[in-house]
């Protein structure tokens, strides 16, 4: 899988959003993605604004490639605190919603997110 690809799917964009925020087609990122042509540097520039890397993450991959998602109460949908999300572990933490006072969890990491009722 293209690194274009990986870090559009885990900031939750369709190819046609993305290409919607660079000035471009769909067209463009799908043969991107598919390796048949490459970005411009002005476009390499602009994805890392978006995904919040580098140029050499986004090309060669790196080996923490993380991700800030929020999460909302599964008790009141109220939202609670944002999350990096990585690729190398997993991490799960619980708490108390200030709004509704009722108990959650929240498991996180490997590019997931995933917040469950205690």
């Amino acid at each position: 899988m293209s690194k274009i690809r990986e870090y559009r799917e885990r900031h939750e964009l369709s190819q046609e959003e993305l290409a919607r925020r660079l000035g471009l087609d769909r067209s463009s990122v799908a043969k991107w993605e598919s390796g048949r042509n490459k970005p411009r540097l002005n476009h390499l520039v602009s994805m890392t604004k978006i995904f919040g890397c580098t140029i050499d993450e986004l090309v060669k991959g790196g080996d923490n490639m993380a991700v800030s998602k929020s999460v909302n109460c599964p008790h009141c949908g109220r939202k609670l605190n944002s999350y990096t999300v990585d690729t190398t572990s997993t991490q799960r933490t619980s708490g108390t919603c200030p709004s509704c006072g009722k108990r959650y969890t929240v498991e996180y990491g490997k590019g997931k997110i995933k917040v469950s009722k205690n």
